[in-house]
């Protein structure tokens, strides 16, 4: 076999390895979807995650509730029980949802909850999550700055605009 052949498939191998780790590398954290939330319509959101904290299953997930947020309503599922925080004056500050059984780390886990957002909301709402797990925590709360792009983060917050 000549050398430009041996060359051209250890090219295209690196080629195919890298198209299938790119992925899984940028789906490494805590997303939300849908990644439009229209202004006074109540819209579900599903928060995923593809991993646990290291080789740590994941046991809730606590999702910050951004100003702007009007009410939020979290879906029923078996699976997840889930615990609403509020402030004095009634206002959803936070949700976790604790899993039934801690969610292996090699399987990707979601919860849901519907929102609506009221007049007073931001154009992007930033959603910081933290995952934790049997052992450890993840945070999910770096915001990019203006001109920065959420994928480069170590640690990006779930937002949607």
């Amino acid at each position: 076999m000549s050398l430009t052949i041996r060359r051209g498939g250890i090219a295209a191998a690196t080629l195919a390895l890298f198209l299938i780790a790119a992925p899984t590398a940028a789906s490494a954290h805590v997303g939300v979807s849908p990644d439009r939330i229209p202004a006074g319509q109540v819209t579900p959101l599903t928060f995923s995650f593809s991993h646990g904290c290291g080789e740590s299953p994941t046991t809730s997930l606590r999702v910050t509730m951004p100003k702007g947020i009007g009410s939020a309503w979290p879906a029923f599922d078996g699976d997840w029980a889930a615990d609403i925080e509020k402030d004095a004056g009634g206002t959803i500050t936070a949700v976790t949802f604790t899993a039934a059984q801690p969610v292996p780390v090699d399987l990707r886990g979601s919860v849901e909850l519907a929102v609506i957002t009221d007049k007073n909301a931001a154009d992007e709402l930033v959603f910081p999550v933290e995952q934790r797990c049997v052992s450890g925590t993840n945070e999910w709360t770096q915001v990019a700055k203006d001109g920065e792009n959420a994928h480069d983060l170590d640690s990006p917050a779930p937002s949607s605009r």
